[in-house]
């Protein structure tokens, strides 16, 4: 419930008010909501804001989970500039105000009701979205406006990348370090469209984010690829042994989670590496400006070791983020093919979260800066030489290595030389999310382009929880417990006499006593991730488009490139050079995992001793196949029977296979009979102990038959959110005191009828009055009263 004062509690409950709707449209776009048509009031009619969580679960059980998206319509009637309405609001009028403009749609729009006072207005702010769509109606002379909350900035499409965890660790009972926290996933969603509690993605506008890694309660990178080196907490090792921190997240800055440290000793389990696009520009590395930022958590010396946080394979380099755990100081290092090492200015970090952010520039000399929160130093020459770009099989890969606990991993890069005074992160958090840690984890996903609505939409749902919009824009993501939490308190306490509409009934309906759930799981392997042949050819760029072609080393200088696509469950290719099979060797479906035998005008030249070097990254959407050749012949991997050899090894995504299992209330069988609800085909049923144990909770509550209301009516009221609890007294009818949480907000105001508002609500406790010795009648909660 939105907070307000005592005197416009008051006015709002008082039989005669006043409240003025204010609904304006930023026609022109451009922030500034100065257009002639902006404000809407002296021509509103009616104004209907709805807005109800919808989810995947049978209706009659009345469970709240799932998604909800405010929509606003509004009719607007009368003149303007002595043309009807209805003129104006068509574009193709030469004679409209927004002639030649024709795209009203996406317009901003902010929508609220202000409540007179003895002391003056107070407004409350009812949605900020987009216009939706604009109708016009000659005959009646209505305009009709449809607008949605911010849900329409999160139409863009994100792209998840394949991930699982690595069969080593599963074989050796390790598995809670490497799920998939739920939270991250919405996160990430949500970040696609501005909406973060923390400071925006990316550091300023004169460097392009060549990786971003969130680390908020996954690896999964926001920019940049997964690299087959993913090490994880052993969680169950460590716990069972007394060794802190064991698990594999924790609390971090802004409300999110954050990779935790590893225990002092296992440092080499605090490692994650990941690619960073070539197609970013970054290939050559000759030149530019590279600047390293993350927050980075400090608590006393020597509780961690010194280490490197970020590091860049730089040719045959290494750029470097390091952290001195004996004296908490941070400071940007270039590390050289001589192991030769050259320091940057050290700053120290402060207790608790600190964004920490490094720079160098590579031109004749290297410089380089450090900053500590708003602290940032000058850039000074450390290196009087450049580091070597020579290009090595590993140039582009980042290790993260959370030895310290950090999250909010990002690089930016310039091509220029000179930019390291003007790449850095404003810090300052944008404050438009709330995040709740997730109660589901995943096991493993799965490479799939996905609206970023639609995923928080999957994975909400997939453990009972609720995403919106606040009245004021802000995304919220709530958990069950966080719905549960809100049933704690009463927001408004209304009598019989102020609604309209209230009904109770007790059904069988909403009793669900069996519980039958589809999970399915996975696991990371070392494997072919591609071969070459008749259905699977490689393709090369031909001015933007791909085309089929033969996998041929060709005799001009430098590298031959291919393009391959990857299928959904591929995580990353073998860098390396792939090795050479003799013709002698064995080839069959299964071995070699990976290898080539070259051939020259239908000879083997294996044997050679030439370059005939192999290179397979990512690169975009796709694998980029480099093929060398020193030979003055063509190369190719098709012997002379016609059979291909060729194939590239990697990581990829394997299935383990579904599972059904059931939860189920033996008590309320036996009453009730077996009354069955199934849960499969959400993607995200995925490790069984979270669903399961999410269950254990669901079902206690829909094992009873549960009071089921129809929607109720009372005068409106502009505060009353989603998810509030309705106190309803009714002392000599249906029950003396009921509680009602919202699941649905419907609030019109019209000319001459006032604000009324509708709401969808389920009834979640009612109070009776005690008897003693009773089972269910005696027990001391705030369900019960005692009477005299």
């Amino acid at each position: 419930m939105l907070n307000s004062t005592t005197e416009a509690d008051v006015a709002i409950k008082a039989g005669h008010r006043r409240l003025i709707n204010s609904i304006q449209i930023d026609w022109d776009q451009d922030g500034s909501f100065s257009h002639p048509l902006t404000n809407l009031h002296p021509y509103l009619m009616r104004a209907s804001f709805d807005q109800v969580w919808n989810g995947t679960a049978p209706e009659e059980i009345q469970l709240i989970e799932g998604y909800a998206a405010a929509k606003l319509d509004i009719e607007v009637s009368g003149n303007h500039g002595g043309m009807s309405l209805v003129s104006q609001f068509s574009p193709e009028n030469p004679w409209s105000i927004f002639y030649p403009d024709s795209v009203l749609a996406g317009s901003p729009v902010y929508y609220s009701i202000a409540v007179v006072t003895e002391l003056g207005n107070e407004t409350f702010v009812q949605l900020r979205g987009r216009v939706r769509d604009v109708g016009v109606d000659r005959e009646t002379g209505v305009v009709t406006i449809s607008c949605l909350d911010y849900v329409e900035h999160l139409r863009d499409t994100i792209t998840l990348p394949a991930y699982a965890i690595d069969i080593k660790y599963l074989s050796q009972g390790f598995k809670r370090g490497g799920l998939i926290d739920s939270s991250s996933l919405i996160d990430l969603a949500a970040r696609s469209g501005g909406f973060t509690a923390g400071p925006r993605p990316g550091l300023g506008d004169y460097g392009e984010t060549i990786l971003s890694v969130p680390l908020h309660g996954s690896p999964l990178p926001e920019k940049g690829f997964l690299d087959n080196d993913l090490q994880i907490h052993k969680t169950e090792e460590w716990e069972d042994q007394g060794y802190s921190p064991s698990e594999a997240y924790r609390d971090g800055p802004h409300g999110y989670l954050a990779a935790n440290a590893v225990p002092k000793g296992y440092e080499q389990y605090a490692r994650k590496s990941y690619w960073i696009d070539p197609e970013d520009g970054t290939s050559s590395l000759s030149t530019g400006t590279y600047v390293f930022g993350c927050w980075v958590h400090w608590t006393e010396p020597d509780l961690y070791n010194t280490a490197n946080l970020i590091e860049l394979l730089y040719g045959d380099g290494i750029l470097i983020l390091r952290v001195d755990g004996s004296t908490g100081e941070v400071f940007p290092v270039t590390h050289d093919k001589d192991d030769v090492e050259n320091v940057g200015e050290k700053k120290p970090l402060s207790s608790g979260w600190n964004y920490v952010e490094v720079g160098f520039e590579n031109d004749i000399a290297i410089r380089s800066r450090t900053r500590v929160g708003d602290d940032e130093g000058s850039p000074i020459e450390i290196r009087s030489k450049p580091l070597s770009s020579s290009y090595t099989a590993l140039t582009n890969l980042v290790h993260v290595q959370h030895v310290h606990p950090m999250s909010d991993v990002e690089i930016a890069y310039s091509p220029s030389d000179d930019y390291l005074q003007y790449i850095h992160k404003n810090i300052t958090p944008v404050g438009n999310a709330q995040v709740s840690k997730g109660r589901n984890r995943a096991t493993h996903t799965t490479r799939r382009s996905v609206e970023a609505w639609e995923l928080i939409k999957e994975v909400a749902g997939a453990e009972f929880g609720a995403a919106y919009f606040t009245n004021d824009g802000t995304f919220v993501f709530l958990n069950y417990e966080d719905i549960l939490n809100k049933q704690t308190s009463t927001e408004l306490e209304i009598g019989i006499n102020d609604i309209e509409g209230l009904s109770l009934r007790r059904t069988l309906s909403s009793v669900r006593n069996h519980w039958q759930v589809t999970t399915s799981s996975a696991h990371m392997a070392h494997k072919t991730v591609w071969e070459y042949s008749d259905s699977s050819s490689p393709l090369v760029d031909f001015y933007g488009e791909y085309y089929p072609a033969e996998l041929i080393s060709g005799t001009a200088a430098g590298r031959h490139e291919y393009i391959v696509r990857p299928d959904d469950r591929m995580i990353c290719p073998n860098p390396y050079s792939l090795p050479i099979v003799a013709p002698s060797d064995k080839w069959s479906s299964e071995i070699p995992r990976a290898g080539r035998t070259p051939y020259a005008n239908g000879s083997y030249v294996g044997d050679s001793g030439a370059n005939l070097s192999t290179e397979q990254k990512w690169y975009g959407d796709h694998i980029r196949i480099s093929l060398w050749n020193s030979l003055s012949d063509d190369v190719e991997y098709i012997n002379p029977d016609g059979e291909y050899r060729y194939r590239v090894d990697g990581t990829r995504v394997i299935d383990d296979g579904k599972t059904t299992w059931t939860v189920s209330h033996s008590d309320s069988k036996d009453k009730y009979g077996v009354r069955s609800i199934r849960l499969s085909g959400n993607y995200w049923y995925q490790d069984r102990f979270q669903i399961e144990t999410m269950l254990q909770e669901q079902i206690e509550r829909f094992a009873y038959p549960i009071p089921v209301t129809d929607d109720i009516s009372i005068p409106g009221d502009p505060r009353v959110q989603l998810g509030d609890v309705l106190e309803l007294t009714d002392p000599y009818g249906i029950s003396p005191t009921i509680y009602l949480q919202i699941l649905g907000i419907k609030r019109d105001m019209s000319t001459g009828q006032g604000l009324t508002d509708t709401y969808q609500v389920e009834v979640i406790k009612s109070t009776t009055y005690g008897q003693w010795d009773d089972h269910k009648y005696g027990i001391w909660d705030q369900s019960m009263i005692w009477g005299e």
